[in-house]
């Protein structure tokens, strides 16, 4: 079929081909791009709330403050994509914990348990150690899921894709 063509729409195809398979690739490393960044972004927000969370519970978790250390989580319902968090004593002993409310209580299972970092498929996960006058008196831990990035990435493939079609 393609060989009975003239030679100005073999030309066109492998013109339009080309175009395409470049356009695809830049598409491509724009998304990687942009889902590093974005993880990067998410990281450095999440540990900024974990950090805030750290130093309003100083208090709470030195007098061992049920109701100040609750209350502290509590203001993470603020965020949608906030699914779990945990603040422990430094036995590891949970003094107060936050769930979103579709979560189920046997959902969570921690991604980690030192200081740092981690994703997994669905979710992302920071750890903190809370210290006070230079001593770790306990920890927070937070956990997102990554709705948020899954509909940045959908969208951007969706503009990519209107972009191709014009």
């Amino acid at each position: 079929m393609f060989r009975n063509l003239p030679i100005r729409h073999k030309l066109l195809a492998i013109i339009g081909i080309t175009s395409l398979l470049s356009l695809s690739v830049a598409a491509a490393a724009l998304v990687a791009y942009d889902v590093t960044t974005y993880k990067e972004s998410m990281v450095r927000n999440l540990t900024v709330q974990a950090d805030i969370i750290a130093v309003n519970t100083t208090g709470a978790l030195t007098f061992d403050d049920y109701d100040a250390a609750s209350s502290s989580l509590s203001s993470l319902q603020k965020e949608d994509t906030i699914t779990f968090a945990c603040l422990a004593a430094t036995d590891g002993k949970p003094l107060a914990k936050y769930r979103r409310w579709n979560v189920q209580t046997g959902d969570v299972v921690p991604l980690l348990s030192e200081t740092g970092y981690k994703f997994s498929k669905h979710r992302l996960a920071v750890h903190r150690e809370i210290r006070f006058d230079g001593e770790t008196i306990g920890s927070v831990y937070i956990e997102t899921d990554l709705s948020a990035l899954r509909v940045r990435v959908a969208r951007f493939i969706g503009a990519i894709l209107a972009i191709m079609v014009l």
